[in-house]
């Protein structure tokens, strides 16, 4: 029996292709969605709080890649 490691996403970004990703991350088995990194923090938690609602996992918001 073949287990694969659970795999966890960040994205880069918080535009308009972001929503499409955090919607592949909530529908792909064995990816959890971790963390957004976004110059835009309110729309980086936007994000993040539409990702917890899809997979009841939190997601965690940065503003820096450094952070």
């Amino acid at each position: 029996m073949h287990h694969e490691t659970p795999k966890r996403a960040a994205l880069i970004g918080a535009g308009m292709v972001a929503a499409t990703h955090v919607a592949a991350c909530a529908e792909a088995a064995g990816v959890t969605l971790h963390a957004i990194q976004s110059r835009s923090p309110d729309r980086a938690r936007a994000l993040a709080d539409r990702a917890e609602a899809l997979t009841g996992q939190p997601v965690t918001v940065h503003a820096d890649l450094a952070s």
